[in-house]
């Protein structure tokens, strides 16, 4: 499958997503980066063990300056996430993420 993309676009997605996953992980605990392809589509996926993210919070990830209240003291302006969501979208993609609190965190 080809995938037509601005590759320093999809790095600054990829870095967003790593760096996040490192924030909320588990000390010591794996960040899993998947790829796979289809078909229909390429799918990037994200993973790390950490606190979780509620789904009140996961409704407002992507909008401009949220923070969750669980950030506490890490630091970020709440613009990541909405700058990958517009950079995936711009790309004809989507994005969403896949939580529970106190398991893993994946986003797609």
């Amino acid at each position: 499958m080809r995938v037509d993309v601005d590759p320093q676009r999809l790095e600054q997605v990829l870095t967003n997503l790593i760096s996040n996953a490192g924030k909320y992980s588990e000390p010591g605990s794996d960040i899993i980066v998947e790829v796979a392809a289809s078909a229909a589509e390429a799918r990037i996926s994200v993973t790390n063990v950490g606190p979780g993210i509620s789904p009140a919070e996961q409704a407002h990830l992507f909008e401009r300056f949220y923070r969750a209240p669980r950030a506490g003291g890490r630091s970020g302006l709440g613009l990541g996430l909405y700058i990958v969501h517009g950079l995936v979208v711009a790309h004809g993609g989507r994005i969403w993420v896949e939580s529970e609190p106190g398991r893993a965190t994946t986003f797609r």
